[in-house]
């Protein structure tokens, strides 16, 4: 842990370009079994509802659906470029 840990904050501050990270989005959910995964995702959390009134286990699932939300986002971000635009934070903003 502590070895992956020390590499994740070496590389925290030196980011890959947004382009870079598209990429990799696409490719890896381009594959067999990124579509599997996809669909899994798809199923289990991004099309179901939470059955819990609890208002923890709403904002876990929704912080959930988020997750999947932003993967979805990021492979049309790679799929259909001209639709966004870079912004000064090297953020794809939605046009």
């Amino acid at each position: 842990m502590y070895r992956s840990l020390k590499t994740w904050l070496q590389q925290k501050w030196h980011p890959r370009p947004a382009e870079t990270m598209l990429r990799a989005y696409q490719a890896t959910f381009s594959t067999m079994e990124g579509q599997l995964v996809l669909q899994d995702l798809l199923d289990r959390v991004y099309c179901q509802t939470c059955p819990s009134l609890d208002p923890q286990a709403l904002a876990t699932h929704n912080g959930c659906r988020s997750v999947v939300q932003d993967i979805l986002e990021k492979i049309d971000q790679a799929q259909q470029p001209e639709k966004y635009t870079i912004t000064t934070e090297g953020v794809y903003a939605r046009e």
